[in-house]
């Protein structure tokens, strides 16, 4: 079984005081309760996920043992391991990648590692989590961020993507229109950039057979 953090689950950082978990568990709890959340298959995970953690968490003595477990998948800790992955992290993450990838020779795009960061934004529990929240000023800015990163990867990679922010953009029509087409469009582009030295060097060479037949005909 993998390691769970349950401070990112409850968003509190490792330091926080039991005080600070009993207020964030009962946020959450209220926000994701079954109740509220009738049939929400997403709602009702991460309720289970968030009573798990207020279990061990908010239990002083089960604290203490789960630490030193903890320590040890994460020796550097940071507030930042602890951040509870929301909306607005996400949308931090996403502009972050914007970020490393300007900050990148333009001919040497790291795209293993700008495809990783896309998996861990576009994971179907991120897009579960973003569809869950339904804010559409940020999920729009999200699908803007993402179809500008797409701008750097081949061909192959768009498919699995496009789908994903179809996912995000949910019934709205419009926003699926223009995932559709700059899809389309940096495919173009992507097919003309690869084709393009081919086509330079045949028009080339065509020009110079036909100025070599010209000149041989005097």
């Amino acid at each position: 079984m993998s390691f769970k953090n349950y401070y990112a689950v409850l968003g509190v950082a490792p330091n926080a005081t039991q005080d600070d978990i009993k207020k964030n568990f009962r946020k959450l709890a209220l926000l994701y309760h079954p109740d509220k959340n009738a049939e929400n298959e997403f709602a009702a995970i991460r309720f289970r996920e968030i009573q798990e953690a207020y279990e061990i968490l908010g239990d002083a003595e089960k604290r203490m043992i789960y630490n030193r477990v903890w320590r040890d998948h994460y020796p550097k800790a940071n507030i930042a391991v602890a951040e509870e992955t929301s909306p607005e992290s996400i949308l931090l993450k996403c502009r972050k990648l914007q970020q490393d990838i300007r900050e990148m020779d333009a001919f040497r795009i790291n795209l293993r590692y700008v495809q990783a960061e896309l998996n861990k934004i576009l994971s179907d529990n991120t897009i579960a989590l973003l569809v869950f929240h339904n804010d559409n000023n940020i999920n729009k800015n999200i699908i803007d961020h993402i179809l500008e990163i797409c701008a750097v990867l081949p061909n192959k990679n768009l498919p699995a993507i496009q789908k994903s922010l179809n996912k995000l953009a949910g019934d709205k029509q419009e926003e699926i229109l223009i995932i559709q087409q700059k899809i389309k469009q940096l495919t173009y582009k992507n097919l003309w950039q690869q084709y393009y030295p081919l086509l330079a060097f045949i028009i080339a060479a065509v020009v110079c057979a036909a100025i070599y037949f010209l000149s041989s005909k005097h």
